[in-house]
C-alpha cells in the first residue's frame, strides 16, 4: 500500500513539474514571438523549387511578393562564395546551418528576413530551372509543417496574417525573373532599384542614429545595406579593434531598449547593452557575427 502510496505521489509530483516546465517554455516562446513585437511589418521566405518573399505591411495595406529561380546565382554570407539559388538547401542540410536562408534572402533583398521556412523531408534536395514562380500564397501545411525558424505561436500568427488575402493586395516585383547581371552587380542593382521598399514604420518613425563598428569593411557595408532596407538610419561605419571571437554588442543609452535595439539584437543574435553612445543613438559592434555575414 505504501508503495503504491509513494508511487503515486511521484507521478503526480513529476506530472506537476513537467507541465510547469511546459508551461514555463510555453510562456517564453509565447512573449518572444513576433506577436508581442512592435513591429511595422513581416518579410517571410519561402524556400523550395521556386523560393518566394513576401514582405506584408502591418500598419498599412502595401504589400510585396518576389519570386527566385533554382539557377540564380547568389552570394552566400559567411564565406560560402557563389552558389545557385537552387542548392541552397543542400548546403544549408550539410553545414547544419538553416539561417544560411535568412542571411543569404536578407543580403540578396536588403531586408531583415524575420521568418524563414524549408522543406524537412527534402531536406539537401538540389533544385534546377530558370524560371521563377507565379504568384501564390502559404497554405496550411507550407506554414504549420515546414521546417522553420518560426515558433508555433508564430505560425498560428503568419496563418492569420495571410488569411483572406489575395494577389491584388500585392504589388508583384520580377526583378529576378528575368536579371542577368554579373552577380557582383546584382545586389548593388537591386539595392538602388528597390532600396527602402521593406522598411518598417516603426524604425522609421524612432529615427534612430546608428553606427556600426567593424573589422571588415565589406561586411559592415552589407549588414549596413540591410538595416537601412529596413528602414534603420546607418549614419557612420568605422573600424574597431575587437577580438575575434568577441560577441557582438549593441549599445544604447537611456533607460530603455528602444524598438530598433531590441529588433536588430533579435536579428543578428546580439548583447543588448547600456553605455554612453556619444553623438549616435545605438552603437552595434559586430564582433563575432562578422565571419556568418562575410561574403566572399
Amino acid at each position: 500500500m505504501n508503495k503504491k502510496l509513494n508511487s503515486k505521489k511521484f507521478l503526480v509530483g513529476f506530472s506537476s513539474v513537467f507541465l510547469i516546465y511546459i508551461l514555463f517554455i510555453s510562456f517564453r516562446s509565447l512573449r518572444h514571438s513576433f506577436f508581442f513585437q512592435n513591429r511595422g511589418r513581416v518579410n517571410v521566405v519561402i524556400y523550395g523549387e521556386k523560393p518566394v518573399f513576401f514582405s506584408i505591411g502591418l500598419g498599412n495595406p502595401i504589400h510585396y511578393f518576389l519570386s527566385f529561380f533554382p539557377d540564380l546565382q547568389v552570394a552566400v554570407p559567411g564565406r560560402y562564395g557563389v552558389y545557385r539559388m537552387g542548392a541552397l538547401s543542400k548546403l544549408a542540410a550539410l553545414d547544419k546551418k538553416p539561417e544560411i536562408f535568412k542571411r543569404t534572402f536578407s543580403s540578396i533583398t536588403s531586408s531583415l528576413v524575420d521568418f524563414y521556412f524549408y522543406p524537412g523531408r527534402e531536406k539537401g534536395k538540389i533544385y534546377f530551372g530558370d524560371k521563377s514562380g507565379d504568384f501564390y500564397l502559404p497554405n496550411v501545411k507550407d506554414i504549420f509543417t515546414l521546417n522553420s525558424n518560426a515558433s508555433i505561436f508564430d505560425r498560428i500568427y503568419l496563418y492569420y496574417l495571410f488569411l483572406g488575402k489575395n494577389k491584388n493586395q500585392f504589388r508583384i516585383i520580377d526583378y529576378f525573373s528575368h536579371n542577368s547581371s554579373e552577380i557582383s552587380d546584382l545586389h548593388d542593382e537591386f539595392y538602388k532599384e528597390y532600396r527602402g521598399y521593406f522598411y518598417d514604420e516603426v524604425f522609421r518613425g524612432e529615427r534612430k542614429k546608428i553606427q556600426i563598428r567593424y573589422r571588415s569593411f565589406a561586411t559592415a557595408l552589407m549588414v549596413a545595406d540591410i538595416l537601412e532596407g529596413g528602414g534603420i538610419r546607418v549614419v557612420d561605419v568605422s573600424e574597431y579593434k575587437v577580438q575575434s571571437k568577441k560577441n557582438c554588442l549593441i549599445m544604447e543609452s537611456g533607460s530603455e531598449f528602444s524598438h530598433t535595439s531590441k529588433a536588430m539584437s533579435n536579428f543578428f543574435g546580439c548583447e543588448l547593452g547600456k553605455n554612453q553612445t556619444g553623438v549616435y543613438d545605438i552603437i552595434i559592434e559586430l564582433g563575432s557575427i562578422e565571419s556568418d555575414w562575410e561574403v566572399d
